[in-house]
């Protein structure tokens, strides 16, 4: 039988660690969770497997798996539509349609025991068309939970709410006819937003028999920041821990923690309750219930509870994470949830640096390449820097007059009347007339040119030419401009403007600003005028980002940036008065955000 190992979850729900890593890669007790599974199929015959992944961890997946397990047949494939489980098993259908059976697997679920086993035993002990594991659950709503009639299940209905049939709900494993799950899902119509049908149900509809089993033992999902540390802890009482690496002999590791060979912990500190150590832990330190991971180096004197460090940190001396019995939050995706374990205390992606002699406030998060030199009061969550582009990238307002003065003495040679003349009566009557248009059409200098040129009965053939050639000849970045979008670079980067793309990317060209930015957001794309919504929403698609994540800056807080900051970001107000998060004159200034962030 061959064994559909399901690991496509993008892992929006467990930053700063998915950032960097794809989830089931996180390594507990020196090992990825995927291999884990790999491992359990291996234990119970099974050498065939498809890992079903996402587009952004299928490399990483197919490298190390490949390499840990030279004899294993794997396949990879990719499910690129988060849809659910039933349809990343049905990406796999190439894989499963010539065998009569297969068994799934959910990578990002761990158990307190072995499922696999009793799974098979479960199957071969009656005729079926399938096997699946249930376990009693508190809160039906939240699962896919299975009707019982006659000692079979009969149904999955999928998060049932109020009227749940039972209390047993699916666990990620079990065994299915390949032609009757294929058959039941080509029979439905799948698409983002509707309500997930269970991998077994698919069977069940096509009239398949089901064989069950109740697991009574313990299960976590790798989802949230604070699951890493349960996860942790489930292993750790499922298997031996061990300490091999370098413990001095002062130091005291409890028999309920594992240090890993490359492992160093330090004179006088104690690892204790169910903490793991693959980095290397200095003098008198104390690491409880936390997991520090591979290619750390925490300094002396260092106090870290219920946290998470992730890989490649550097931790100065006598840091301390602050813990208290008081409420607290913790970022989730987009959003902050009360975490079920008290006096949680810090989280950190890759390749951060905290300086010596600092505290974290508890429940907070740090997200990779981070160099942090004050205490961790607030979490640390920006990915991208989305900028306006006139008069905050460069000095449009300064020059703009000129170069329509062009254009004015263009049209002014076909009338009796002088530029000027014609420059107040193009502003007065028309510019002001269209500026509460929200037509990105008729905000276009194209459109009041050619207002302008009929009122007068000239040519405007070439205007916009001229115009354009004067303003981006006079045009100049704003001082300091480069040097911050050069301190920028690790992170993404968008420019938000309400000037149609020929003109934003001419400008952008021209300054030589445009290769700085990973994407350019401009009206005739959004077709409509800034304030508005859809701006906010199609950068943070593009950048892949939750508005949390965002620093935002623009010269006017109503039209660039009061939106985003509704919705979460940090926003800058440059030369500008509003409800900001900060407020600089000249970048200069940019340097402290930086350091706040």
């Amino acid at each position: 039988m061959k064994a559909v190992l399901l690991a496509a979850g993008s892992g929006s729900r467990i930053k700063p660690f998915s950032l960097t890593k794809s989830k089931v890669m996180l390594s507990f007790l020196g090992k990825p969770l995927l291999f884990y599974h790999i491992d359990e199929f291996l234990e119970n015959g099974i050498d065939e497997v498809i890992i079903v992944c996402n587009s952004d961890n299928v490399a990483e997946i197919k490298k190390e798996a490949s390499s840990a397990y030279p004899h294993v047949r794997f396949a990879f494939c990719v499910q690129d539509e988060q849809l659910g489980p039933s349809h990343a098993i049905y990406c796999a259908k190439d894989f499963i349609a010539g065998d009569e059976f297969f068994l799934f697997k959910y990578a990002d679920s761990v158990s307190g025991e072995a499922l696999v086993r009793a799974l098979l035993d479960c199957f071969h002990s009656a005729e079926c068309d399938g096997a699946v594991t249930l376990r009693q659950v508190d809160e039906p709503s939240r699962y896919g939970i299975a009707r019982i009639e006659n000692g079979r299940v009969v149904e999955i209905v999928e998060k049932p709410g109020k009227d749940a049939p039972s209390d047993l709900a699916l666990v990620g494993v079990g065994i299915l006819r390949s032609v009757d799950f294929i058959k039941g899902v080509e029979m439905d119509e799948l698409f983002v937003g509707k309500k997930e049908v269970a991998p077994p149900e698919y069977v069940l509809r096509q009239n398949g028999h089901l064989n069950y089993w109740v697991y009574n033992g313990k299960r976590e999902d790798l989802g949230k920041p604070w699951d890493v540390l349960l996860v942790n802890r489930l292993l750790i009482s499922r298997f031996d821990c061990s300490v091999s690496g370098s413990v001095h002999s002062s130091a005291q590791v409890g028999k309920d923690c594992f240090v890993s060979g490359n492992a160093v912990v330090g004179a006088n500190s104690e690892v204790r309750n169910c903490s793991s150590v693959e980095g290397v832990v200095g003098r008198n330190c104390v690491i409880d219930n936390s997991m520090i991971m591979k290619g750390t180096v925490i300094g002396d004197d260092c106090h870290i509870i219920n946290s998470v460090i992730g890989e490649n940190n550097s931790f100065g001396n006598g840091f301390v994470t602050r813990t208290s019995a008081d409420d607290a939050l913790v970022f989730v995706k987009d959003h902050y949830e009360k975490p079920p374990i008290a006096r949680l205390g810090l989280f950190t992606g890759s390749n951060v640096i905290v300086d010596a002699g600092l505290f974290s406030e508890q429940c907070k998060i740090v997200y990779p390449d981070r160099t942090v030199k004050k205490n961790i009061v607030k979490d640390c969550l920006i990915r991208a820097v989305v900028f306006d582009a006139d008069n905050t990238l460069y000095n449009t307002k300064d020059v703009a007059e000129q170069a329509d003065m062009v254009v004015m003495k263009f049209m002014a040679m076909q009338t009796n009347k002088t530029p000027e003349e014609l420059y107040h009566y193009w502003k007065s009557k028309i510019v002001d007339k269209l500026k509460n248009e929200n037509d990105p059409k008729k905000r276009h200098r194209l459109f009041s040119y050619n207002l302008l040129a009929k009122e007068f009965r000239v040519a405007d053939s070439g205007a916009f030419r001229l115009f354009l050639e004067r303003l981006l000849y006079l045009l100049r970045p704003l001082q300091g401009v480069e040097d911050v979008l050069n301190s920028l670079k690790r992170f993404k980067l968008a420019v938000v403007s309400e000037d149609s793309s020929d003109m934003l990317l001419a400008k952008l060209m021209k300054l030589g600003l445009r290769s700085y930015f990973d994407v350019v957001v401009s009206s005739d794309k959004i077709g409509v005028m800034k304030p508005n919504g859809a701006y906010l929403a199609e950068a943070l698609r593009l950048l892949n980002v939750v508005p949390q994540e965002c620093l935002v800056v623009g010269d006017d807080y109503e039209k660039d940036i009061a939106l985003w900051k509704q919705k979460g970001a940090v926003v800058v107000c440059f030369n500008c008065s509003g409800n900001s998060d900060f407020s600089i004159k000249d970048y200069s200034e940019f340097g402290t955000i930086l350091e706040d962030i």
